[in-house]
C-alpha cells in the first residue's frame, strides 16, 4: 500500500493509492457531497469506496489548478466534470484519486466539509490505517466547549487540548490513588507511576497539610506624621476590624473557616503601612472572598491611620498554606544502570544538597517539583500560576533561592521529604465548574482542599525522586528521547499500533528530523 501525497495540510490536498478500497471521514455536523447527494450528519463516521471515484468537485479549473498529476489518469474518465456533475477522478486500474472541496455557492456549501476533523484511509486487508488529513484545529470547534471557553475567559476564540494522563496507583496515607495529570511534558507521568510503586512496597508516602490560611493585603499611604506609629494603630483595633468583617465572613465561619487574625508593618523604604488579614479559606482558593475583605475595610483603615488606601488584594504567597510529604526506600532497592543501592542513594542525596546550595541547579530542581504539582493543579481545574509563584517564592525564603526537597541516609534507607505552600482548592472558579475538573476530583475520592495539597505534595516527591534517580543514573535523556521517537512517529503519519514500530524504527536508525521521518515513513508503509 501506498501514499502519492505525504500527510495533506487541507482537505482538499489529498491524493491517495487506489490499493486502498475504502476512505472514512470523521467529524462534527456538518454536510458531505457524496455520489450527486447532499448528506447531513451530526457527530459522523462516514465511508465511501474509493472504486466509485466519485468525490466531490464541480469545478474543472479548481481541480486541474491543484492536481494537475491527478488529471486524466484514465482516458475514459478524466475527472473534468465537464457536464456539470461531481467528477469521477482518478482510474479503476490502480492509478490515483483525488478528493475535492465542492466548489458550490457559499449560502448552499457553508458548512461543507467545516466538519471533517480526519481523513483515514482504510486498505482492502489488515488494521494499517493511514491517516491522511487530520484539522489543525481537531478539537477547536465543538459547541459546548466554546460555550465553555466563552463563558471562563473574554473574546475566546477556541481552546487548546492538553494531554490528560492517569499516574499510579501511588499509596498516600495508606489508600492507593490513581492521580489526574495535565501535561505536554514526555516522562512526567512514567516518573511518578514508578516512583508512586516503588514507595509504596515500602509503606508509601506520607504527607501531612496545614489549614488553608491565606493572606488579604491592605496598603496605605500618604499617612502624615503617623508614619511607623499606624502599626500600634491599625493593632489596637483588631476587634473593630473583626467586626466589621463579620457578615462577610459569616458564611466562611459556619464551615470552620473565617478570621484567622491581623497583622501590619511598616515598610520604610516606601513609608507605606501594609495590613495582613489572615483568613480560613477551607475548601475554596479564596481569591474573592480575601479581596472582598480587603476592600470592606478600606474606609475603616483610612479613618484609624488618616491615610489613603493605595490598594487591596489578595497575596499568593501562601506561606500559611504548606503541604508536606516523605517517604522512605532501602538503599538497596535503588540500584540502576551499573550503580548498586547505596551508591545510586548516595548520588541522589548529593545532587539534592548541591540543589539547596546552588540556585542555578535549584530553579531546574523545583521545576522538576512542579511537573508533577502542576499537572495536577492543571487537571483539576487550579490556578497553577497562584501555586507556581508561591512554591518558588518559598524557595526563596532563607535569602538564596534554593531546593525545595530534602534527602538523607540513615541506617542504609534512603528518606526525602518536601514541604510547600500548596494553596490547592477543590471549589470555586475553574475548580469543579470544568468538565475535566469534575472528572478529576472524583477520580480522587473528592477530597477536601488540604487533602487535594496532600495528594500534591506527595506527587511532587514521587516526581522528584524518580527523576533525580535518573539524572544520576542513565542520565535523564534515555527515557525522554523513547517519547520523542513515538512523537516523530505520530508527525509523520503513523497511527494506532504503526506509532510504537515506526518509533522502534526511529530508534533503530536514529532519525532526528521531521522530514527524514516522514520520507522514510512513506518507504516503510511500502515495504
Amino acid at each position: 500500500m501506498g501514499i502519492v501525497s505525504p500527510q495533506a495540510e487541507s482537505v482538499s490536498d489529498i491524493i491517495v493509492d487506489r490499493s486502498f478500497h475504502q476512505i472514512r471521514f470523521l467529524g462534527q455536523e456538518g454536510h458531505l457531497k457524496s455520489d450527486g447527494s447532499r448528506k447531513r450528519f451530526g457527530r459522523f463516521s462516514l465511508e465511501e469506496n474509493l472504486s466509485t471515484g466519485r468525490f466531490f468537485n464541480k469545478s474543472e479549473q479548481l481541480q486541474q489548478r491543484a492536481f494537475p498529476a491527478a488529471v486524466g489518469t484514465d482516458e475514459s474518465d478524466d475527472g473534468s466534470g465537464g457536464d456539470g456533475s461531481d467528477g469521477i477522478v482518478g482510474s479503476s486500474d490502480g492509478g490515483s484519486v483525488a478528493l475535492f472541496l465542492t466548489d458550490g455557492p457559499a449560502d448552499e456549501y457553508d458548512h461543507i466539509w467545516a466538519g471533517v476533523k480526519e481523513v483515514v484511509l482504510i486498505p482492502a486487508e489488515g488494521d494499517n490505517h493511514v491517516t491522511l488529513f487530520r484539522s489543525p484545529h481537531p478539537e477547536g470547534k465543538e459547541v459546548d466547549l466554546l460555550d465553555l471557553a466563552d463563558v471562563m475567559v473574554e473574546q475566546a476564540v477556541g481552546y487548546i487540548g492538553t494531554p490528560l494522563g492517569v499516574a499510579g496507583p501511588v499509596l498516600i496515607d495508606s489508600q492507593e490513588y490513581m492521580i489526574p495529570m495535565a501535561t505536554e511534558e514526555p516522562s512526567v507521568i512514567a516518573a511518578v507511576s514508578f516512583a508512586g510503586g516503588l514507595a509504596a512496597r515500602f509503606g508509601g508516602i506520607s504527607t501531612q497539610a496545614s489549614d488553608p490560611v491565606m493572606l488579604a493585603q491592605i496598603f496605605i499611604e500618604d499617612m502624615g506624621n503617623l508614619g511607623s506609629e499606624g502599626v500600634d494603630a491599625v493593632l489596637n483595633s483588631r476587634d473593630l476590624i473583626r467586626e466589621r468583617l463579620k457578615p462577610i465572613l459569616e458564611s466562611m465561619e459556619k464551615r470552620g473557616g473565617g478570621w484567622r487574625d491581623l497583622e501590619a508593618r511598616w515598610i520604610a523604604p516606601s513609608r507605606t503601612l501594609a495590613v495582613n488579614l489572615r483568613i480560613d479559606v477551607r475548601d475554596a482558593m479564596g481569591a474573592n472572598l480575601l479581596n472582598s475583605a480587603a476592600e470592606e475595610i478600606r474606609p475603616l483603615l483610612e479613618e484609624i491611620t488618616g491615610g489613603q488606601v493605595l490598594m487591596a488584594i489578595l497575596s499568593n504567597r501562601s506561606w500559611d498554606r504548606t503541604a508536606s510529604a516523605r517517604l522512605s526506600i532501602p538503599v538497596s532497592e535503588l540500584g540502576w544502570n551499573g550503580f548498586d543501592g547505596a551508591e545510586t542513594a548516595r548520588r541522589i542525596v548529593r545532587a539534592a544538597r548541591i540543589a539547596r546550595e546552588d540556585p542555578d541547579r535549584a530553579v531546574t530542581h523545583n521545576k522538576g517539583i512542579m511537573n508533577g504539582i502542576s499537572s495536577l493543579a492543571l487537571a483539576t481545574g487550579n490556578d497553577t500560576r497562584a501555586i507556581e509563584a508561591a512554591a518558588h517564592a518559598y524557595a526563596g525564603r532563607y535569602g538564596p533561592y534554593h531546593g525545595l526537597s530534602e534527602y538523607w541516609v540513615e541506617d542504609d534507607v534512603l528518606h526525602g521529604s518536601l514541604e510547600m505552600p500548596l494553596p490547592f482548592a477543590v471549589t470555586g472558579g475553574a475548580v469543579g465548574f470544568h468538565p475535566v475538573s469534575r472528572w478529576s476530583l472524583d477520580l480522587l475520592g473528592n477530597p477536601d482542599a488540604p487533602g487535594l495539597s496532600r495528594i500534591a505534595a506527595a506527587l511532587g516527591l514521587a516526581q522528584n525522586l524518580a527523576a533525580l534517580r535518573a539524572l544520576v543514573s542513565e542520565g535523564i535523556q534515555k527515557g525522554h528521547m523513547a517519547l520523542h521517537a513515538r512523537r516523530l512517529a505520530f508527525d509523520a503519519g503513523a497511527r494506532g499500533d504503526n506509532i510504537s514500530a515506526f518509533a522502534t524504527l526511529i530508534r533503530s536508525e536514529e532519525i532526528r528530523g521531521r522530514k527524514e521521518a516522514e520520507q522514510r515513513y512513506l518507504e516503510w508503509v511500502k515495504e
